[in-house]
Formats: structure tokens, C-alpha cells, sequence
């Protein structure tokens, strides 16, 4: 698998996984499923980003710019199953602590 397509993978699981903080945090309550599925995407991104001991694909330095990106895609998809969908996505990210993702 190319790099590129292994950072796409990286980035599908992070936007899974902050869509999940997003909605435990709004909701201010966890699911089995939510936790389940907060598991492994922490697991597959630690998986995909490290090639070997040495050599990861995203680096430590380069996380937050990942992170911004994939904050906003997890809040509309977040947005469209927290409390019903009844916030809209700025509303939705307003209860987020985007810091504690970090």
C-alpha cells in the first residue's frame, strides 16, 4: 500500500474516532459501540502509522494539522447523529474541547 493511501486510512479512522469524542462529549454520555469502535480506531491508526520502529507516517509534529481537518469532517458527521441531529455543526463543535483532542 502506498503512503498516500495508508495516511487516507490514518485519516478515515481519526475522523471515526473524534466523531465519537464529539458525540461523548455533547452528549455527555458513552455507548458500548462508541467505545468499541474508539478502541479500534486507536488501535488501526497506531497499526497504520507506524512502519517500523523507527519510521512512523504522520510524526508527532505533524498531528495537529491532521487533527484540524478531521475535527471539522468528524463534527458534521457527528452533528448528524448526536441528540438526534438537532444541532447544527457549529453548534455541535461549540461542546467540543477541541484542546483535550490534542
Amino acid at each position: 500500500m502506498s503512503r498516500k493511501a495508508i495516511i487516507r486510512n490514518i485519516e478515515s479512522y481519526l475522523v471515526l474516532l473524534l466523531a465519537h469524542l464529539i458525540k461523548n462529549q455533547a452528549e455527555q454520555r458513552m455507548t458500548d459501540s462508541w467505545l468499541a469502535s474508539i478502541v479500534n480506531a486507536v488501535v488501526q491508526i497506531k497499526k497504520l502509522n507506524q512502519r517500523d520502529k523507527s519510521y512512523y507516517y504522520i510524526k508527532v509534529n505533524d498531528w495537529n494539522n491532521y487533527l484540524e481537518e478531521a475535527i471539522e469532517l468528524a463534527s458534521l458527521e457527528a452533528g448528524k447523529e448526536a441528540f438526534l441531529g438537532i444541532y447544527s455543526f457549529e453548534q455541535l463543535l461549540s461542546k467540543f474541547d477541541q484542546d483535550r483532542a490534542k
